[in-house]
């Protein structure tokens, strides 16, 4: 059904047999005294595909059907979800489960799948160091150590039954949206069935290798014996981490919603340096780390150590509630960030405006990952989590 409706192969089985890894390392004692050494090396490596992602696809090897009902339980309306008190009692077989909303009817599910882009790879690697150690008066050594790595073939997930974009939000940047103008709502998520290219199904994910990631870090280390019996050490390391998703698992649809998008949609995330796209600071990226590090040798063959870390906070990106671009996928939109004066209020004209805008234009002045970006679309990865200490 899905290759008649798309043109799209589905009987793929990825088949990646001709992944190479060559190495080179090389050390040089400068001085023939260990001493000072330099170090250095590069070479390709590539990652294994997790199993869920194969899971993805097996699990809709037998159609699932998503039934969407976005009413209230509370308000009793017949488009609310069923009621899961009869779980427990449901089959392990799921031929059970319920297949309409609560106001009953005929089933109303459409089938939802999950497939292999048909040439899909491993993810590769290309790292490259170089280093170089000296060791100083009193046995203290010190070292730099630079690494450098970009990634291609990274997984990614694309829904091709998400609909062309149908018009432009020219007040966002040009924000793209994928409803029809008659059925978006940006104040509500709504049903995602007006973004379907084709409303017999629901979304048709796809295991892509777009994904691209670039990496730069610097460590640098003092390590100062002490009385024979306790060393003590501490380093800092800078780090510099892009890509355009940052998708390690688990399910195709957290994939397809990873990374948030801007004025373009989720299967559209660019390349390297495309920060209108989905270019951005890594979510796992951790910019300054500081440890401090000691041990020593006990009595009766026993030993202490100790550290100390403190690091930076990883990245975030703020989000907007619901679905602001209408590609049926909640929570994965940036936010446009208007002027306070230009803030659009369902209080404007009333007493409670002036107010309103105040408290926005407090909160962009104390958020400057947000009050920078004032006109735009605020791009990935702009904000930071507070650091820790460990």
């Amino acid at each position: 059904d899905v290759e008649n409706a798309f043109g799209f192969p589905t009987g793929i089985a990825p088949n990646d047999n001709d992944n190479i890894s060559p190495r080179i390392a090389l050390a040089w004692d400068l001085n023939a005294d260990g001493r000072s050494v330099v170090r250095a090396g590069a070479g390709y490596f590539y990652g294994r595909t997790p199993y869920i992602l194969g899971g993805n696809v097996l699990q809709t090897d037998r159609p699932q059907a998503t039934v969407n009902c976005g009413g209230s339980i509370l308000d009793g309306d017949p488009d609310a979800p069923p009621p899961v008190t009869p779980y427990p009692g449901w089959s392990t077989s799921g031929w059970d489960n319920p297949r309409t909303c609560a106001g009953g009817g005929d089933q109303s599910g459409v089938p939802a799948y999950t497939f292999w882009q048909p040439d899909f790879q491993y993810p590769e690697t290309f790292k490259a160091n170089l280093g170089f150690a000296q060791e100083l008066f009193s046995g203290t050594q010190v070292s730099v150590d630079l690494l450098f790595s970009e990634s291609t073939n990274l997984y990614t997930v694309r829904n091709i039954n998400l609909r062309d974009p149908q018009f432009e939000l020219a007040g966002e940047s040009g924000r793209r949206v994928f409803k029809p103008e008659g059925d978006f709502d940006p104040t509500t998520s709504g049903s995602p069935v007006p973004s379907y290219l084709n409303t017999d199904f629901a979304p048709v994910y796809v295991n892509y290798n777009d994904g691209r990631a670039r990496t730069f870090a610097a460590t640098f280390e003092v390590v100062q014996p002490l009385f024979q019996t306790t060393t003590l050490r501490g380093s800092y390391t800078f780090t510099s981490s892009y890509d355009n998703s940052s998708y390690s698992c688990c399910t195709a649809s957290s994939g397809h919603g990873d990374p948030t998008v801007g004025a373009f949609g989720p299967n559209d995330i660019g390349g390297v340096g495309d920060e209108s796209r989905a270019w951005g600071p890594s979510d796992f990226m951790r910019a300054h780390t500081f440890i401090i590090a000691g041990s020593t040798r006990l009595p009766y063959g026993f030993s202490l150590s100790g550290s100390w870390r403190i690091q930076s906070g990883q990245p975030f990106t703020p989000e907007m509630q619901g679905d602001v671009n209408g590609d049926g996928v909640n929570y994965n939109d940036r936010p446009f960030i208007y002027a306070p004066e230009d803030l659009p209020l369902a209080s404007e004209g009333t007493a409670a405006e002036a107010e309103e805008r105040e408290a926005y234009r407090n909160i962009l002045a104390d958020n400057s990952c947000l009050g920078d970006y004032v006109g735009q679309i605020v791009p990935r990865g702009t904000c930071r989590a507070p650091r820790t200490n460990q």
